[in-house]
């Protein structure tokens, strides 16, 4: 039987973004001021995306991401959806390789390919 877990919610997704902003941001020893100067926004409109009464754009998690030195990976903490979405990003990835060949043949290089496989075998069942 297939082991599920809950899938993240969008909601969830942008309270783990303000906390974990907050967190790194505590760690680096940074006021709001600090932080939101460094990217380029007002105090008060970083403090209300921070107490998640608006919404970090993408643009601005990539900046904080570069003056915390975090991943965006850090900000965003995805629950694993169930194992027969997995197997089947398996089965989706076993089919495709074959077309690519060898590296030589497609153009990637092998770093490329496995980026690849990481993107459909752990990524991929992420995206509903």
């Amino acid at each position: 039987m297939a082991e599920k877990t809950t899938n993240t919610t969008t909601e969830q997704i942008i309270v783990q973004i303000s906390r974990n902003v907050k967190k790194y941001r505590l760690m680096r020893k940074m006021t709001q001021f600090d932080l939101a100067s460094a990217i380029g926004i007002e105090a008060q409109y970083y403090g209300q995306l921070e107490r998640g009464e608006r919404h970090f754009q993408i643009d601005k998690i990539i900046k904080i991401c570069s003056v915390l030195q975090v991943g965006i990976q850090d900000l965003v903490e995805l629950t694993p959806v169930d194992s027969s979405r997995k197997s089947s990003a398996r089965h989706t990835l076993e089919r495709l390789l074959p077309l690519f060949g060898s590296c030589s043949d497609t153009g990637l290089s092998e770093e490329q390919l496995l980026a690849l496989e990481k993107f459909i075998t752990e990524i991929l069942p992420l995206i509903k």
